[in-house]
């Protein structure tokens, strides 16, 4: 049986110390990137799931970087 919460897609802010260029955008299931006042990043977006989502924070350990933060953003 499938609850309504399996289904409704989030949307995340995830803040990775370091600056990303927008260039990685792509190998981040599309999530925007933007550059922190404080030299920091953001990757901002909707996450279809937690198997995507755990996907995301698996590319950020394969590339080294060290997490901050996931917040999971209210509906717009």
């Amino acid at each position: 049986m499938m609850t309504e919460s399996a289904t409704h897609h989030t949307r995340y802010a995830i803040r990775v110390k370091g600056q990303l260029d927008a260039e990685w955008q792509a190998w981040f299931d599309d999530l925007a990137i933007s550059a922190d006042a404080d030299g920091n990043s953001t990757l901002h977006g909707v996450i279809v799931d937690q198997a995507a989502l755990f996907g995301i924070l698996k590319r950020i350990n394969k590339l080294g970087l060290q997490l901050i933060s996931v917040n999971p953003q209210p509906d717009e």
